[in-house]
């Protein structure tokens, strides 16, 4: 679930943000697992990693875009039986915001929420259920799933 409120991103932040979804679709495609895109109100029910990374070369932040809390709880209302679920959104969804967001999914659901923070220097906090990563550059993206704190 890609969060696309323009007020929640630098345009340094978005970029990286939108990195992080291909990175983390590409990689779910690539395990042979179906995936399904919420990017603001669009939906991308993509069979190959070419499909979601054309779109996401085209997506926008958007001025109108849903409350992220609000695009999560829609996203979960139609994944009921999704076993994965990435939560990703920029600075201007506080740490503390996105801990909570990361709550909405059911236990069983194995939840990363990624922020997208251009700059910024790795944080990773949770269990490997439910993780909660502060990402500065896409190369902290794998090491930060994988458990790694320092390069």
């Amino acid at each position: 679930v890609l969060d696309l409120k323009r007020e929640n991103y630098g345009e340094a932040d978005f970029e990286l943000a939108v990195e992080a979804a291909a990175s983390l679709a590409v990689s779910s495609l690539s395990s042979g697992q179906p995936l399904t895109l919420y990017a603001g109100k669009t939906v991308v029910k993509a069979a190959t990693s070419r499909a979601v990374l054309d779109f996401l070369t085209e997506v926008q932040p958007q001025e109108d875009a849903q409350e992220y809390r609000h695009l999560v709880r829609w996203a979960l209302a139609h994944e009921a039986q999704a076993s994965v679920c990435s939560l990703i959104c920029g600075p201007g969804v506080s740490m503390r915001r996105l801990q909570q967001i990361c709550l909405l999914p059911p236990a069983d659901m194995a939840t990363t929420g990624v922020r997208a923070d251009a700059g910024a220097t790795l944080t990773r906090r949770g269990s490997s259920s439910r993780r909660l990563l502060n990402i500065g550059d896409l190369t902290q993206l794998p090491r930060a799933l994988n458990g790694v704190s320092q390069a």
